[in-house]
């Protein structure tokens, strides 16, 4: 597996992340292959949309903290971020299977804890293979966890 994280903050409440992993397993235990959605990028598809021994996947965000203190005691904060995810799974002898989504959320968390990561409600349009069947074609989800970690 190959992983490559870049991070820029361009001003004091600014950060853009953007995240790179790419990998092949060799036989794998089973349920130990690659397994994209919900808890990984891209984020707004649900768990095992993408479940493979090939994976490649691509985060971009910025984040702008408008508040870090938001009760006057610096203790909790508010922040809003873009993203763009791309990515997928897939089994060899496999055509690619790969989806993304863009979109925009809320970042809430502790700003005095030490290992407290905000949570993330996410609010995203979906593309490529892996969109659930929904009714209508609706291809807009919202999605609620802890933060990433890159």
């Amino acid at each position: 597996m190959l992983t490559a994280t870049l991070a820029q903050r361009f001003g004091n409440k600014h950060i853009t992340v953007l995240h790179l992993t790419g990998g092949v397993m060799e036989d794998p235990v089973p349920g130990s292959e690659f397994d994209l959605g919900f808890e990984t990028p891209p984020r707004a598809f649900p768990p095992h949309a993408f479940v493979g021994t090939r994976s490649a996947r691509g985060t971009l965000e910025h984040t702008w903290y408008w508040l870090d203190d938001v009760f006057g005691w610096e203790l909790f904060g508010l922040g809003f971020a873009g993203f763009l995810d791309y990515g997928g799974a897939w089994y060899d002898l496999q055509e690619v299977r790969a989806g993304g989504n863009v979109g925009a959320g809320l970042r809430l968390g502790l700003t005095a804890g030490q290992g407290a990561g905000p949570i993330r409600i996410d609010f995203a349009y979906l593309w490529g293979d892996g969109v659930p069947d929904r009714s209508g074609g609706n291809r807009f989800a919202v999605s609620i966890g802890p933060s990433f970690f890159y």
